[in-house]
């Protein structure tokens, strides 16, 4: 068994990825799978008794997705050989490009999660954006849709209102 989990299924330069890597990166993937399942349940129950609303709930639980899915990544690479510091350190040039080009898309993640959270704007609210009136129908992270008395469904940036 044990000449069985260290087999090289891929080697290059000084790495080497074996069957026991392998293994170890498919029980990180389920056990961040299970505690999101669990989180997802508790989160679930609190909105059953009222400790919580559905817009608080799926915000919260995405922010958790997003960690918990960072953790289990950074623990397969580190299981794996890979030096986490060298791919940040190689990445932050290439992340500033990117954050510049998605700021109004980071405007809209913070925004929604306000909304979210604050809880100012709730489906059901009849609002008007620009020369429409409607109602909101779904409040997202970064857009929400909106009914218009038209019966069109529009999607807007949550930094819109």
């Amino acid at each position: 068994m044990k000449k069985f989990l260290e087999y090289d299924i891929v080697s290059f330069s000084h790495y080497h990825i074996t069957v026991y890597h392998l293994v170890f990166l498919s029980l990180v993937f389920l056990v961040v799978r299970i505690i999101l399942s669990f989180l997802n349940g508790v989160l679930k129950r609190q909105v059953a008794h009222g400790h919580l609303d559905e817009g608080s709930r799926y915000a919260g639980y995405q922010i958790i997705k997003y960690i918990v899915f960072i953790l289990g990544l950074t623990v397969g690479l580190e299981s794996v050989g890979v030096d986490i510091t060298i791919l940040v350190a190689g990445s932050a040039a290439l992340l500033v490009g990117i954050g510049l080009g998605l700021q109004q898309v980071f405007f809209d993640l913070v925004s929604g999660i306000i909304i979210l959270f604050e809880r100012t704007i709730k489906v059901g609210d009849i609002i008007e954006v620009g020369t429409r009136k409607g109602t909101i129908q779904s409040i997202n992270i970064r857009t929400s849709h909106i009914m218009t008395k038209e019966g069109f469904y529009t999607s807007y940036p949550t930094l819109s209102f």
